[in-house]
């Protein structure tokens, strides 16, 4: 049996190197006429392609930044100005270090650059709802909570996603009418989201190296978690039919991080025939943690169709991330 070794990148810091041990078997390989280097090649480029264990801190930096970019502006309303509450369900994603280019993906299962997504459902409440018919102090303050958890299968793997924040917002200028024009006011509002997006192999991963398949068994857990906390003022105009906001907010991520588990393992199985070409192992833990702090642009429209509404937001994030999410709501 020969033993090869490929060290694949000494990470920054303390994190040690990714190792992969392809343990070939070059009397099986001979008598069944095939190449030992090109199955080695093929075997090692195809394990990288799927896992993706050569991809550098930075990479995983950017992914633990568009997790914390994703849920930004899904837990509150900045345009319906609603006297009693807000209901409704949004999605959205972000990336970090590729402007619009959203879904530069290709099959791997790590992005180019990092990209999450969320989603979540809103319930909010005016509070001055406790006291109707008074022009009062509360009238001037929202609060609202959203949460989502899904946890789609992708191929081998299992993704999850989840988020809970919690927002306040408050009135500091009120809504002003002025014929078919109405000036939203002026909107103090913050709050802190948390979100984890995760993936994890969920049964054997076949990986193929043309004349044998490396059957991957074990561990591959690839996750990203965020503490959030936004300080936005935003306001807002609208017309019958349409509203527009736009906004600046400082963020604060003081808990954001990517991690990455794996230990897998598995016999090289012949394509022709039976028996075993060999084994292969592959082994890498790391963590990233980021602390981004940053400002941002934002800004949305809506169509108002009586007291259903569809919207969209845009963020722009100082930090290199481009966000965006759309929904349905029902305020009143």
């Amino acid at each position: 049996m020969l033993s090869i070794v490929a060290p694949l990148l000494l990470l920054a810091g303390a994190q040690a190197a990714p190792r992969v041990v392809i343990d070939l078997d070059s009397a099986a390989l001979a008598a069944a006429g095939a190449d030992e280097d090109d199955l080695r090649t093929t075997l090692a480029s195809e394990l990288e392609k799927t896992f993706q264990l050569e991809a550098s801190p930075v990479l995983m930096e950017k992914l633990a930044r568009s997790n914390a970019a994703a849920v930004r502006g899904l837990g509150l309303d900045y345009a319906s100005n609603p006297e009693l509450f807000v209901f409704g369900l949004s999605v959205g994603t972000a990336v970090n270090g590729a402007g619009f280019d959203l879904f530069d993906r290709d099959s791997a299962l790590l992005p180019a650059n990092g990209f999450t997504a969320q989603a979540g459902v809103l319930a909010g409440l005016n509070l001055g709802a406790f006291t109707p018919g008074t022009d009062t102090l509360l009238d001037r303050f929202f609060v609202a909570t959203n949460a989502m958890r899904a946890a789609p299968s992708v191929g081998s793997f299992q993704a999850t996603v989840w988020t809970w924040g919690l927002h306040g917002q408050y009135a500091v200028l009120m809504p002003v009418e002025k014929g078919v024009l109405t000036w939203g006011g002026l909107d103090l509002s913050t709050g802190f989201d948390l979100a984890r997006s995760s993936i994890a192999l969920t049964q054997t991963m076949p990986i193929d190296g043309g004349v044998g398949t490396w059957q991957a068994d074990g561990t591959y857990a690839l996750s990203a978690k965020a503490t959030t906390v936004p300080l936005e003022l935003s306001t807002s105009a609208s017309v019958p039919g349409l509203s527009l906001w736009l906004g600046l907010a400082a963020d604060l991520a003081p808990g954001a991080r990517a991690t990455r588990s794996v230990s897998l393992a598995g016999d090289i199985t012949a394509d022709e025939g039976s028996g075993s070409f060999g084994t292969v192992t592959a082994e890498h833990d790391e963590r990233v943690d980021v602390r981004p702090m940053g400002g941002r642009l934002f800004t949305g429209l809506q169509f108002d169709i009586t007291a259903v509404k569809i919207y969209s937001q845009l963020n722009l994030s100082t930090d290199r991330s481009v966000g965006m999410h759309a929904g349905l709501r029902v305020a009143m």
